[in-house]
């Protein structure tokens, strides 16, 4: 069943979907704001994960009130294992993003 179901003017939303992808979210957009057509919503979308794509890679936080902050941490260099053979392989440090949620997002969680 999609995200987002049209019916006589309304909308009807689907959150029992595990997964909502970019052109879900920029199906709400348009559903939200009706003057936007679709297309618009998902350049609008496009351009907000983009921005927020260009803030992580030059080492900016991103904080979102209500949904929770993205950051980028370092991961040190460290010795792991192949899950087919067992054989030990060398992983070279790395940076990795980070999400902390917020509180009221914590909280609507576990109700």
């Amino acid at each position: 069943m999609p995200l987002i179901r049209r019916m006589e003017g309304a909308c009807s939303i689907n959150f029992q979907r595990l997964v909502m992808t970019r052109s879900e979210v920029a199906d709400l957009v348009a559903a939200d704001n009706p003057h936007l057509t679709t297309r618009e919503a998902e350049r609008i979308v496009a351009l907000v994960f983009s921005a927020m794509g260009r803030a992580l890679v030059e080492r900016r936080r991103i904080e979102l009130r209500g949904l929770g902050s993205f950051s980028c941490r370092d991961r040190e260099a460290r010795t792991a294992r192949n899950p087919r053979t067992g054989s030990p392989v060398e992983l070279g440090p790395r940076r990795a993003v980070h999400f902390r949620a917020s509180r009221s997002l914590n909280k609507r969680l576990n109700r």
